[in-house]
């Protein structure tokens, strides 16, 4: 018999029908609704496209013009002898500034004349005017400046170049392409002479009455200027507007912050002052790239550019702006899909959503018919579920009108009467706390082999005494963050912070087969990183601590202490103790960490380690040997462990009474490490037995008395 591989109970299949059913009506509505709309989407976007393009290129052409007006009106004054260099250049340059400030646009207006001189206004950066003067003579150009910000005369101050090198503006595109054009004229974009920024220029000669060519006049419009211009247009939400001439150099790109000139120009890469005119496609902009790459593809360049990119779709529009003026530019309009249909998606959306609300609404319906023929079964299904669990109670009458399901609840009834019967043979109780009773947590505790560590501050009371105890909280909870890393990184159970000790073991409550080396490696960790913590605390002046280790692996108890309505998961016992007291043994010794014979026994091919003595604990008779953690095998510098063999040969000779011998290697050691801790307790101890020898009958073993 084939067994099918998925079930699915009659609710869900019922709803599972419904909902494709209903789901299919509304896709195949949304599709014909989204269908109908799609044909008359690009015709809207191209019309709308196009009159945005046009108000566009009007605002552009009003920015052009007043260059145009200006340029005009001051050829006719000097064609009619108005204001021209015989009525005083002073003169003429108030004309040309109250120009620059009647106009936010201009950059500067100039003259130069037929023998090579030059009279210009300029706005400077900070908005204030300048004059500057050109004039040819025998011995050199002379350029003379005047500012109304005296600020500018370090950096623009009057030179004298030489005749054939210095600045003539006979030989300027803008003036060359005037005397062509004998008449009104536009330049392309070219770095300015003055202050090395891109920017272009409107241009007219002027004539005396027997036409004979008197000079040039010129106005400079800064292409930052026309970006900012451009800035300000709020076409759409996320419209862009870019302009660019006949060879697809950037004259201007939509810009609102002055940073945002670095997207447009870049940087002489000489490490001159001023900017190379770049090409659209010199930018790092793939949009801006691929619509300018395409209006040079396409036959028709009247038409509208489609471009999907990652963020969606993008109508574009290039139309050139072009005269016999010398007009040459091609304006670039994006606008994003959304800005121009975003109303048409909505509706989309408004359409999707009510379809979803309405697929809701038929399930919750199928919900509650299936809930009406499926809940006879479920309750079937629940009371079979108790059966298995020998919970044999009386079961609800289960209305039905199905008689396939009435005959089974006959046929469940039979089976419980049955089981009623058995389970006088079976304790169905405890079969039944097997199967489904989970155990809650009880006091009590196992005994286990696990590895402690104490850990403590050196000298805490007399440090904290100097302490604000906001300064202290703060401290002790960052050295605690350092320490309890280190633990929790080695799976350790963080069992208690005691003030400023930690308590630590592992093993427990998750087996742990290299407990000891896990706690060793803990320990080194520790001293490591707080080592490196103290160095930083000592840079900002403030006070560092000193932490002692003690570490020992024993059996203990490990389990639930307290009572039923509050349970510590904690260790006890008479191995909990010796690691209390190996960590206070670092006191006495000098040391930093200390560990017993048992756990060192464990670890001892993974660590470095250095026999420090053989110690009574307070409180205890028999002797336990200690000792020193001192780094991971073969991390330990060659000089420090020959010094560390010599100790341990002192050591020998110490356990053999022989306290001359062990004298004259604790001294060796303390020649090259006078600091150390041990050497110097054990050096002590034998000159007191070289005066005083101890009894015979003594065990060698050390009796500690502090904790």
């Amino acid at each position: 018999m084939i067994r099918p591989k998925i079930r699915l109970s009659i609710s869900r299949s019922l709803i599972l029908l419904n909902t494709v059913l209903i789901v299919m009506t509304g896709l195949t509505v949304m599709f014909f609704s989204f269908t109908a709309t799609k044909s008359s989407i690009h015709s809207v976007a191209d019309n709308l496209l196009g009159e945005i393009s046009k108000s566009v290129l009007t605002k552009t052409q009003t920015f052009l013009l007043p260059a145009e007006r200006a340029a005009r009106s001051v050829s006719w004054l000097q064609w009619h002898h108005r204001l021209d260099a015989d009525t005083g250049l002073e003169t003429l340059l108030d004309y040309y500034q109250e120009l620059l400030q009647n106009n936010a646009e201009f950059k500067a207006v100039y003259s130069g004349d037929t023998a090579g001189n030059l009279v210009m206004a300029r706005r400077m950066p900070d908005g204030s005017l300048s004059r500057r003067y050109v004039r040819r003579q025998a011995d050199g150009v002379h350029i003379t400046w005047k500012h109304d910000n005296i600020a500018y005369y370090s950096e623009f101050s009057d030179t004298v170049e030489p005749l054939d090198t210095g600045y003539d503006p006979r030989q300027r595109l803008w003036y060359k392409d005037a005397v062509e054009k004998k008449g009104l004229v536009w330049s392309e974009v070219y770095i300015f002479a003055s202050d090395r920024q891109p920017g272009i220029t409107c241009t007219i000669p002027h004539y005396d009455s027997r036409g004979v060519l008197l000079g040039v006049t010129a106005v400079d419009i800064s292409v930052l200027d026309l970006s900012y211009y451009l800035g300000a247009m709020q076409v759409t939400e996320h419209s862009r507007l870019f302009i660019t001439d006949a060879s697809d150099r950037l004259v201007a790109l939509q810009m609102r912050d002055p940073k945002e000139v670095d997207r447009l120009f870049r940087k002489k890469l000489d490490n001159k002052v001023g900017y190379d005119v770049l090409k659209a496609t010199d930018l790092n902009d793939p949009v801006l790239s691929a619509i300018v790459d395409a209006y040079h593809q396409r036959s028709d360049t009247t038409a509208a550019i489609r471009l999907v990119q990652q963020d969606g779709l993008l109508h574009a529009l290039v139309i050139p702006l072009a005269n016999d003026r010398g007009i040459n530019l091609r304006i670039g309009v994006i606008i994003p899909d959304n800005d121009i249909m975003g109303a048409v998606h909505r509706n989309n959306y408004i359409i999707i959503g009510f379809s979803l609300f309405m697929i809701m609404l038929a399930i919750l319906l199928s919900l509650v018919l299936s809930r009406a023929i499926a809940r006879p079964m479920h309750q079937l299904s629940a009371d079979m579920k108790r059966i298995e669990k020998l919970d044999l109670g009386v079961s609800e009458e289960i209305p039905t009108i199905i008689t396939e399901i009435h005959d089974m609840q006959g046929s469940f009834d039979g089976m419980k009467t049955g089981l009623q019967n058995f389970r006088r043979y079976v304790p169905a109780d405890l079969v039944s706390q097997l199967v489904g009773q989970k155990q809650d947590a009880s006091l009590g505790g196992v005994c286990r082999q696990l590895t402690i560590l104490f850990s403590d501050i050196a000298n805490f009371t007399s440090i904290s005494e100097h302490l604000e105890p906001e300064v202290l909280v703060q401290d002790l909870c960052e050295y605690f963050n350092v320490i309890s890393r280190a633990i929790l990184a080695e799976k350790g159970t963080l069992d208690k912070y005691i003030g400023d000790s930690v308590m630590a073991f592992w093993g427990a409550p998750v087996a742990l087969d290299k407990h000891a080396y896990h706690a060793c490696m803990a320990a080194v960790t520790a001293q490591d990183r707080l080592a490196s913590l103290f160095r930083q605390w000592e840079s900002k002046g403030k006070t560092r601590f000193a932490t002692r280790i003690g570490i020992h692996t024993a059996e203990v108890i490990v389990g639930n202490m307290g009572y039923e309505e509050r349970l510590n998961y904690t260790v006890i016992g008479d191995g909990v103790n010796l690691a209390s007291r190996l960590e206070g043994l670092n006191k006495f010794y000098g040391t930093s960490t200390l560990v017993s014979h048992t756990t060192e026994a464990l670890v001892r091919d993974h660590f470095e380690f250095r026999r420090v003595d053989r110690v009574a604990v307070k409180g205890k008779t028999a002797g336990v040997d200690v000792f020193e953690l001192l780094a991971l095998k073969g991390d330990l510098p060659v000089n420090l462990r020959k010094l560390m063999d010599v100790y341990e040969n002192g050591l020998a000779a110490y356990f053999e009474r022989d306290w001359k011998f062990a004298l004259q290697h604790f001294n060796t050691v303390l020649k090259y490490r006078p600091g150390d801790g041990p050497s110097q307790v054990l050096a002590a101890r034998c000159r007191r037995f070289m005066v005083q020898s101890p009894p015979e009958t003594w065990n060698l073993i050390w009796e500690c008395h502090a904790k």
